[in-house]
């Protein structure tokens, strides 16, 4: 048994990441962020991956939240509103996945 990822959810669940009753939620969320093509394709493409690699070198593969191990790359502001940052290193940032989702989650 192991509790829901949801934050803040202590459901034990015996089966995937969710409870029932924020599987709907993720899953709804998740086909959200699949809409938009271009952004999808953006990382997808060679530039980012060079790039995002770039940034966890810059920040030493750690968080700088927590300052545990990075391995995500996350923009301050978002592809989908300002699509000519998605680049700018002072827009991209290393954390760990915990962060991230404590990030996405508080938007």
């Amino acid at each position: 048994m192991k509790e829901c990822k949801h934050h803040n959810c202590r459901t034990l669940i015996k089966r995937g990441a969710y409870c029932d009753r924020h599987k709907q939620t993720q899953s709804k969320y998740y086909n959200e962020q699949r809409k938009n093509d271009d952004a999808m394709k953006f990382y997808r493409s060679k530039e980012w991956r060079e790039t995002r690699q770039e940034v966890l070198k810059r920040d030493c593969f750690t968080c700088v939240m927590c300052g545990g191990t990075a391995n995500l790359v996350h923009h301050k502001v978002e592809v989908r509103t300002d699509w000519s940052k998605r680049l700018e290193m002072s827009n991209l940032e290393s954390v760990c996945r915990n962060c991230h989702n404590k990030i996405e989650h508080y938007k």
